[in-house]
């Protein structure tokens, strides 16, 4: 994935599973923009091809876990509009907020910890 939303339709027209998952790590296309930063992409296939927000990859995160680890403010955000559950535990036993403190990324944190105006209690 490069960030080229060209690209990744035109593989998408010729069959391309958007589903599908890397064999070694179990991450998804969305992983992958999350991680990267890519929030055209990102919001290209939350809106266009209707990607389960909530897919794990073989460790247990989440693209917002991937997000929140990098501190990419403007995804996590996008992330939980799409639907994102801020409350799945990894297989480190760590949600994404705790991931975001864990990386020194405090207003990921606070973001992450902030649900309709009000601030969630610690886990």
């Amino acid at each position: 994935m490069h960030g080229s939303i060209e690209h990744c339709k035109a593989a998408v027209e010729k069959g391309a599973d958007v589903h599908s998952r890397e064999k070694n790590s179990g991450r998804t296309a969305l992983h992958k923009a999350c991680y990267w930063n890519h929030t055209h992409m990102m919001d290209w296939m939350l809106k266009e091809l209707k990607i389960d927000v909530n897919v794990q990859d073989y460790n247990g995160d989440t693209a917002l876990h991937d997000a929140a680890m990098f501190g990419h403010e403007k995804i996590v955000e996008a992330l939980l509009v799409a639907g994102a559950d801020r409350s799945i535990k990894n297989k480190q036993g760590k949600t994404p907020a705790e991931v975001a403190g864990d990386y020194e990324k405090e207003e990921t944190k606070a973001i992450l910890k902030k649900t309709g105006g009000v601030e969630l209690p610690e886990v």
